[in-house]
């Protein structure tokens, strides 16, 4: 089960890059000189509706969520594809040091060798298989294996999924504030500001990324190392009091 703290990075990261996403395309034509269709629009809405503001509220976040979870979709996916060749390789050597580690506390050589043809013999592409093989199946045995440090997991994942789904939304609203030019200070300050955001996103993404994977592989290790011999000592003590 999540932790409320992951919970709650998960909601906050589908409902924020949503309603950036949704806000960014609304100002579009604004930006552009429609803004006065949208006044005619809005004059011409029935006053029941206007006056509604709870339901216009309920309505826009629902849209937010919607739009947010689709953003979600595809937003580490892009940033993989734009930023794995600053960090491809060095993630690739990761693997190599940490994958031979794995495969011994796994004890399983037809699995490893399985899981390597499975996901290994993949291209990278959008996906981290092609330079950590057994990352997905490493999650599995985390999740399964220790809730303290499945916790600690989630919530790596949960801070990169929070922080690249903000990267299409800023990306629309700096094209936004190139239109809005004209409108100083906003236009230069939506501007400036989204492509900060988006730098940071695009900067801090190799180092999230490395990090959720060295975490996970590192984790696994430590749950197929230890865990038993735990296991084993429980079963050990248990044996010793029923024979008392």
């Amino acid at each position: 089960m999540k932790s409320l703290v992951v919970s709650i990075v998960d909601v906050f990261g589908i409902f924020i890059p949503g309603f950036l996403l949704l806000l960014g395309i609304i100002l579009f034509p604004v930006a552009i000189g429609y803004g006065e269709s949208y006044k005619n629009l809005f004059q011409a809405t029935p006053e029941v509706i206007r006056a509604n503001t709870a339901g216009i509220g309920a309505v826009l976040v629902i849209i937010s969520y919607a739009t947010g979870f689709l953003v979600r979709l595809g937003s580490v996916g892009l940033l993989h594809l734009l930023t794995s060749k600053w960090w491809g390789a060095k993630l690739a050597k990761q693997g190599e040091l940490l994958g031979p580690i794995f495969e011994e506390c796994l004890n399983y050589p037809e699995l490893c060798a399985a899981l390597k043809e499975a996901y290994g013999s993949r291209s990278p592409g959008p996906h981290i298989h092609g330079y950590a093989p057994y990352f997905n199946f490493a999650k599995r045995i985390v999740r399964n294996g220790s809730t303290a440090l499945w916790t600690d997991a989630e919530r790596l994942e949960a801070e990169l999924r929070f922080s690249t789904g903000l990267f299409v939304p800023l990306c629309v609203l700096a094209i936004d504030g190139l239109f809005f030019i004209r409108s100083a200070p906003f236009g230069p300050m939506l501007t400036v500001f989204s492509l900060l955001g988006c730098f940071v996103i695009l900067y801090t993404f190799p180092r999230r990324r490395i990090r959720e994977v060295q975490h996970i592989y590192t984790t696994a290790i430590i749950t197929l190392r230890y865990k038993p011999a735990a296991t084993a000592n429980k079963v050990d003590n248990k044996d010793d009091g029923d024979s008392a």
